[in-house]
């Protein structure tokens, strides 16, 4: 939902609309679509419509959307991580007919830009592009072993790292940047059904278990 309200609202910047304007039309427009592909699912048999998607989806434009009216929020930026999962030792999900569609890959997260949060005393001894993020990500989904964790990482600010360039790869830079890179991690167990919560596990580069503590 977030992404897509972006991607709208740089549409209508393009067009000629307002900076305001095209916020909000943008959000109402990522809003929609995937709100259409929820109602879609809904006639599907094998999906069914989802509260809880259609509730992320909602967020995601608000969020886009406030953080045009409230500045402040820009400091805190939605990413996403996709690897298969035979890549970071998971299995897929069940039923999945496509790379995308296997949910167990994915991990979600919201980078904090520490730098621009410190006291400015402060600030010239923290790198600018060293953010915190905390994911959420589904593993094993549809198996017997399926869990929900929480992950708190380093991340990479790399509208900050990247050079600057032409208009075009300044659009691109900022796209780039909703992607999370593997960083050093440590990651958390929420209640599986199958068993005792697993005490924390450390990564050397999460998502991939090398370096990771058993």
């Amino acid at each position: 939902g977030y992404i897509a309200s972006r991607l709208s609202k740089d549409a209508l910047l393009t067009a000629g609309f307002s900076w305001e304007m095209a916020t909000i039309c943008g959000s109402l427009m990522g809003l929609g679509y995937q709100t259409y592909v929820e109602i879609m699912d809904g006639y599907g048999r094998q999906w069914g419509f989802s509260p809880t998607d259609a509730l992320m989806n909602t967020i995601g434009a608000s969020f886009h959307a406030a953080q045009y009216f409230v500045p402040f929020l820009q400091n805190f930026s939605p990413k996403l991580e996709f690897y298969p999962s035979p890549w970071i030792g998971e299995k897929t999900r069940k039923g999945s007919v496509n790379p995308l569609d296997d949910y167990s890959a994915w991990t979600w997260w919201l980078s904090v830009n520490v730098h621009n949060l410190l006291p400015e005393s402060i600030k010239p001894y923290y790198p600018s592009w060293l953010n915190i993020a905390v994911g959420y990500a589904g593993r094993n989904i549809d198996w017997s072993d399926m869990d929900r964790r929480i992950i708190i990482s380093l991340d990479y600010n790399l509208e900050k790292i990247l050079p600057e360039g032409g208009a075009f790869w300044n659009w691109l830079r900022q796209y780039v940047n909703l992607i999370k890179l593997p960083a050093p991690a440590i990651e958390f167990t929420l209640s599986p059904s199958w068993g005792p919560v697993r005490p924390p596990r450390f990564y050397l580069l999460f998502p991939f278990k090398i370096g990771a503590t058993p």
